[in-house]
């Protein structure tokens, strides 16, 4: 039986084979500048830098700068990527939109706009290919009204944002 290797996309490093990526449609939302949480391995770019996880680069130890595009791991490696996007906010995160969970829960309350997607994302293999619906709805989270048109342009869903009172 032929070895795997396995690479992971975590900062811990738990190797998990189990690596999806955005779907190139997303980069149709616009143009970024820095994606924090990559692999070397991606089937193509979502930013201009790219800090790959398996080349031993941590996205949470560096500078962000400029318009952020973040998938993060999902998991419990979440929420320290989801506290340095709202830190920084600028840019645009794809996560589940499990409106209980902490990470959409913190992200509102310190003011982020969600657009919650009409269809689940299929998200994507090494090679490209087109993997199953992920088992959840998905959401795109940001901070500058600049994304509203832009994404508004290419899914279909509903903007949600905290309203004060």
């Amino acid at each position: 039986m032929k070895n795997k290797t396995f690479v992971s996309t975590d900062p811990n490093n738990h190797q998990s084979e189990n690596t999806w990526f955005t779907p190139e449609k997303f980069k149709e939302i616009g143009d970024f500048y820095l994606d924090p949480c990559t692999v070397s391995f991606r089937p193509f770019d979502m930013a201009e830098y790219n800090v790959e996880y398996d080349k031993n680069y941590n996205g949470l130890k560096m500078v962000w700068s400029g318009d952020v595009w973040l998938n993060p791991p999902y998991g419990k490696e979440i929420m320290p990527f989801v506290q340095k996007f709202i830190q920084h906010r600028q840019g645009v995160m794809l996560v589940f939109a499990r409106m209980g969970a902490p990470y959409i829960q913190e992200s509102l309350k310190a003011g982020a706009m969600i657009y919650c997607l009409r269809k689940r994302v299929a998200f994507i293999d090494k090679s490209g290919k087109k993997g199953t619906n992920a088992g959840a709805d998905s959401c795109l989270v940001f901070f500058d009204t600049k994304w509203i048109n832009k994404i508004k342009n290419v899914f279909e869903g509903v903007l949600i944002t905290e309203l004060e009172g």
